[in-house]
């Protein structure tokens, strides 16, 4: 190695250059730099990664605890995944301030996903829906991977199909190509020369020596054999190796998808050409799909909304139960069908025309399907379940009224929209006690 002042070498664990006097910093400190270098132009400083690594040891701690918390009950378990994660809400705007600053609604997901946390501790403590808590549990960590990606990782319009892609690359990606870093920041902890090179080498060569010795002298003496085999009992020590490498293990993922978060490479959308598909064949899909709700519309129009007597031997409260989530299951399906035509098939009048009545189709599935819902609440009453299907109808059918908005404006952002109401959605059903106004 030589000095960048005078070019003299010098050995690794020289403080001063020996030709001119400089402060040679340490190699391991070089390595991190440099390999922070190649990412992004420079990378963290030293101390920030030193923050970040005591930060994440942080969640750690709060991982293992979380794991353990299981034996305790379902309140522990709230109360430490609600603190854990809210624990990585700030350490991610403590290092991603400025990403955070310059897009303002990734406040939102985060007021939201804290929202969320605070009530999944009242959720588990039974206050609310049992299946609402469990869907919690998936729901904050998938919000949170959204707004880190959507707060690091800005896109033009236009491209917002690419945070799908994104969604899982920060999933399966992002906490494990770092991991490297983690370690060199531990390295470069260690004293590179001088007296406390020399404490932390007698301590390590101690160790080994020690326990051996111990270990002879237990099995030497009955008396000390006995208190250390109760002190180990105590102790439990395979359950501390556990937390041990639980805590480890999360703080190095976790280490690794903030330090990609914060100075990882920004995310450069390649401009995609997409070949656009001749008409043909997707205007014979869609009108056979049209044919199909023509029949069924008639069939709803004569005995549901008509108001002409149903068949010998069923009821009105079973015709409404029946079919309610295969009516949902085919709305999805023609919200399917319209995006992947609209963005993939030959604009025109035809095309345009085609999709609008496939939407005006869907609203006719919709409108069933409230329908089937009100007269089921009529036979059977208002809960909470009923509450959440219906809640359910009402999201489904903003998304058709965003999907007919695209039709008229072709610059409207329907996926980031559609996610954005859904969010909103989701937390509006998580309003605290409402399973206690409408149990069952």
């Amino acid at each position: 190695m030589q000095c960048t002042s005078c070019g003299a070498s010098y050995k690794q664990g020289d403080i001063f250059c020996s030709g001119c006097g400089t402060k040679l910093q340490p190699v391991l400190n070089e390595a991190l730099n440099e390999a922070s270098a190649l990412e992004l132009g420079g990378g963290p400083s030293l101390g920030a990664a030193r923050l970040l690594m005591l930060g994440t040891l942080l969640l750690g701690f709060i991982f293992q605890a979380l794991v353990y918390s299981f034996r305790l009950g379902t309140e522990a378990l709230g109360l430490f995944y609600a603190g854990f994660w809210i624990a990585y809400l700030v350490l991610f705007h403590v290092f991603c301030y400025k990403q955070a600053k310059a897009r303002p609604l990734g406040y939102l997901f985060a007021l939201i996903g804290a929202y969320l946390c605070l009530m999944l501790v009242f959720q588990t403590r039974g206050y609310s829906d049992e299946m609402l808590a469990l869907l919690n549990l998936f729901a904050i960590p998938f919000l949170l991977m959204l707004h880190s990606q959507y707060v690091t990782k800005p896109l033009p319009k236009g491209h917002e199909s690419s945070y799908i892609k994104l969604f899982f690359y920060g999933f399966f990606v992002q906490p494990f190509s770092s991991i490297g870093r983690f370690f060199n920041v531990f390295a470069c902890l260690m004293p590179q020369s001088g007296r406390r090179k020399g404490v932390v080498l007698g301590i390590l060569i101690a160790l080994p020596i020690v326990a051996i010795v111990l270990k002879l002298l237990l099995s030497a003496d009955a008396v000390m054999g006995l208190y250390a085999k109760s002190l180990v009992a105590s102790l439990n020590l395979s359950e501390i190796l556990w937390r041990i490498a639980l805590l480890i293990s999360c703080a190095v993922l976790f280490y690794s998808f903030l330090h990609n978060a914060a100075w990882g490479r920004r995310h450069e959308p390649k401009p995609f050409e997409t070949r656009q598909w001749p008409i043909t064949a997707p205007a014979i899909i869609l009108c056979a799909l049209l044919a199909v709700y023509m029949l069924f519309s008639f069939v709803q129009a004569v005995y549901l909304f008509g108001g002409h007597g149903l068949p010998e031997g069923l009821t009105y409260s079973e015709y409404a139960v029946e079919g309610f989530g295969q009516l949902l299951l085919v709305s999805i399906i023609n919200y399917s069908v319209f995006a992947l035509f609209l963005c993939n098939v030959q604009k025109g009048r035809l095309l345009k025309g085609l999709l609008a009545f496939l939407l005006l189709a869907t609203g006719i599935i919709l409108a069933s399907a409230f329908t089937r819902l009100l007269l089921y609440i009529g036979a059977y009453g208002l809960t909470f379940k009923r509450i959440q299907a219906f809640w359910l109808l009402c999201y489904v059918a903003a998304v058709l009224i965003l999907c007919f908005v695209r039709l008229l404006k072709e610059k409207l952002p329907l996926l980031r929209i559609s996610t954005l109401v859904f969010i909103l959605w989701y937390a509006a059903l998580n309003v605290p006690d409402l399973k206690a106004w409408y149990p069952g």
